[in-house]
């Protein structure tokens, strides 16, 4: 580097380098500045440990043991993403049930300025590593996700009573892998405002704020207990907040809107279909029962709805792509007919997505945007 262009870099104010190293898009180019010069490296290095993603067994513990070397890097991270992918390599499996435990650990009660926590380990296959959060705390967290193999457990109840700060939260667990426990302990997040997860945990929040304005239900089992479910989470909300909702189960999709609507009248959007199961063309019984139940909902603005239920419209024969029966096609006219008769039932609608369609409506018409 010439002279000119140190005496350039060293009149710069540090907040501009840092400005500067925070909007390196990549971490590999972020720790190549920083070993331009003393000062770039003084300056940018905080900004290259405030986000940490990592996404191998060995990358997670090398960055764990510079942490260790350099304890002064603590202080500097904010976020921590470690997502293990589903088939490692068979080096990195040689080390994910031993080695990277105790160092995370160690890791995590140290970064006391950590907020955001994501961890998705999905070849954890026991218990041993929800063990991690027996007695950790972090005080400023505020985002906490967690995707594990496990069981549901008690553990993760109790870290989380021990975060009552947390607003962001994401608890996903494999699909109908473990039988739904007898006791679990209620979760009391007071200032929650977004769910994303499993059913089981969901009906076991508990926000005295009734703050939460987001939920996605991706994996409830087809028996779950609608009821008490959407009572739990009809606790936690106001009906002064604009309440979305996405719920994906293989279980009988119409019967979602009754109790849907008896406890979260005031839902703004949602989001419904099949988890696992494919699309079917809806029943002249089930368009019935979907617009009785319509009627309950005060502002519900956006329905996107799939169904999965059985019906005699369907061809038996076997997709050459995916080994399933092709739902036929579903009329414009017979989905036209549908959106009229819903929006009788609920005026507020204007955004549906019906059989792949998506619809909107202007001016009391709808209008086909996608098919």
């Amino acid at each position: 580097m010439s002279s000119r262009n140190k005496l350039l870099l060293t009149s710069l104010p540090a907040e501009i380098i840092r400005e500067i190293a925070s909007s390196v898009a990549y971490a590999g180019d972020l720790a190549a500045l920083c070993r331009t010069s003393r000062l770039l490296h003084a300056v940018s290095t905080p900004v290259l440990f405030r986000h940490l993603r990592l996404a191998r067994v060995m990358q997670t513990l090398h960055l764990l043991n510079v942490l260790k070397i350099h304890p002064k890097r603590h202080k500097c991270v904010r976020s921590l993403r470690i997502d293990l992918p589903d088939r490692p390599s068979l080096w990195d499996s040689l080390f994910i049930s031993t080695d990277i435990l105790w160092p995370l650990e160690d890791t995590l009660r140290r970064v006391e300025n950590l907020t955001t926590l994501y961890i998705r380990a999905p070849n954890f296959s026991n218990d041993k590593f929800l063990a991690i959060f027996t007695t950790l705390i972090l005080p400023n967290l505020r985002s906490f996700s967690i995707h594990h193999t496990g069981t549901y457990s008690p553990i993760l109840s109790s870290f989380l009573n021990r975060h009552k700060d947390l607003t962001h939260l994401e608890l996903v667990r494999p699909y109908k892998t473990a039988a739904t426990p007898d006791v679990l302990p209620l979760i009391h997040l007071p200032h929650l405002r977004s769910y994303r997860g499993c059913s089981v945990y969901a009906a076991h929040l508990v926000v005295s704020n009734q703050s939460l304005a987001g939920v996605q239900i991706w994996d409830a089992p087809p028996a779950t207990e609608l009821d008490e479910l959407f009572a739990a989470l009809a606790a936690a909300t106001s009906p002064t907040i604009p309440f979305t909702l996405t719920f994906l189960w293989d279980g009988p999709q119409t019967a979602l809107f009754a109790p849907l609507g008896k406890h979260l009248p005031h839902t703004r959007a949602l989001d419904a279909g099949p988890f696992a199961g494919y699309r079917r063309p809806l029943t002249a019984a089930s368009i019935k029962e979907i617009s009785e139940a319509l009627d309950q909902f005060v502002s519900l603005t956006t329905l996107e709805f799939d169904n999965v239920e059985d019906s005699p419209r369907i061809d038996n024969v076997e997709s050459l792509s995916g080994g399933r029966p092709d739902p036929p096609s579903f009329s414009v006219a017979e989905d036209l007919a549908t959106l009229d008769d819903w929006i009788t039932h609920c005026p507020t609608l204007t955004t549906c997505r019906l059989h792949c369609r998506i619809w909107t409506r202007q001016s009391g018409k709808w209008n086909l945007l996608f098919e």
